[in-house]
């Protein structure tokens, strides 16, 4: 009787270890999808009280554009339509490396997470490398003409 506790703790750590560890095993398709749907049991389960939530999304790049030094992403969640594209600028002096990288992620249609934290200061996460210090870029919707049908 005096091994039944050990053993039962031992299989408890083996099982919390083995789900800590289980997303390093899985594809990066699958390890954004299981990291986005992990979250969203935590947040359920949690409260809003005890674990501030997470803005974790699946966002494919949209749109990779350099203007002068300025870097702007446009990244469009999976499954929302192409309306619903939000868009990013990114740290100044744009990184000729970094914007190699998205340029390729975009190409190759690779799923990325992005991370949005409370002041609305985002982060891009790809298989090799992130990109961090993205701000929204704010676009303008013209007022309808209330005089028009």
């Amino acid at each position: 009787m005096d091994g039944v506790p050990l053993l039962v703790l031992a299989l408890t750590a083996l099982t919390l270890g083995a789900v800590a560890l289980a997303p390093l095993a899985l594809s990066w398709p699958q390890r954004v999808r299981w990291t986005v749907a992990t979250q969203a049991i935590v947040d359920a389960g949690c409260g809003p009280v005890a674990c501030p939530p997470l803005d974790l999304r699946e966002v494919v790049l949209a749109s990779v554009d350099t203007r002068g030094d300025t870097l702007t992403v446009g990244v469009l969640e999976v499954g929302r339509p192409a309306a619903a594209t939000l868009t990013f600028s990114g740290p100044t002096p744009a990184d000729v490396e970094v914007v190699s990288m998205l340029r390729e992620w975009r190409a190759l249609h690779t799923p990325t997470l992005l991370y949005i934290d409370a002041a609305g200061v985002a982060s891009l996460d790809g298989p090799a490398a992130g990109v961090t210090d993205l701000r929204r870029v704010r676009r303008s919707i013209p007022a309808a003409d209330p005089c028009s049908n």
